[in-house]
């Protein structure tokens, strides 16, 4: 079902003129799949067709991605489904991002789809939003890889 989905995402994407790269098409095939199928278990989305997905996740996604830095770490604040993280990790494999979620029933899901998906660069952990964030700068003594440079929350 997999190629399928990619031609259907791919049309949905060329419909609504957004540039995706050939190379990541597969992968958000594999990521909404797996978004789906978890979503049967637990609350994750609302967007369970390839329309509704490219139109809202992906472009939400589209319209973001020029304004991130080569490498930027990102934080994506209750990440739900993993949007906009892990499509974010799948158009610009050259950021690092972080999915946090307070309810780790979501968190432990969106890590596994994350590991499904192939995104590397892509963290998952269970925290609410009010914990904050590291600030970016110097390096800090519990982190080694420093804090995040940007964030993204969706409002719904």
């Amino acid at each position: 079902m997999t190629s399928s989905l990619a031609s259907t995402i791919a049309a949905e994407c060329s419909r609504l003129g957004l540039a995706i790269s050939p190379d990541a098409l597969p992968r958000l095939a594999t990521y909404a799949e797996r978004l789906w199928a978890w979503n049967e278990k637990l609350n994750l989305t609302r967007h369970t067709d390839a329309a509704t997905f490219v139109a809202r996740d992906v472009a939400d996604v589209v319209a973001i991605a020029p304004h991130l830095a080569e490498g930027e770490r990102v934080l994506d604040v209750g990440t739900g489904g993993g949007v906009p993280g892990i499509v974010l990790a799948i158009l610009r494999p050259d950021l690092h991002v972080e999915l946090c979620d307070s309810v780790g029933k979501k968190a432990r899901a969106v890590q596994a789809i994350s590991a499904e998906v192939g995104c590397c660069r892509c963290r998952c952990t269970r925290r609410p939003a009010s914990a904050g964030r590291k600030r970016p700068g110097p390096r800090h003594a519990r982190d080694p890889r420093g804090g995040s440079a940007g964030e993204t929350a969706r409002l719904v």
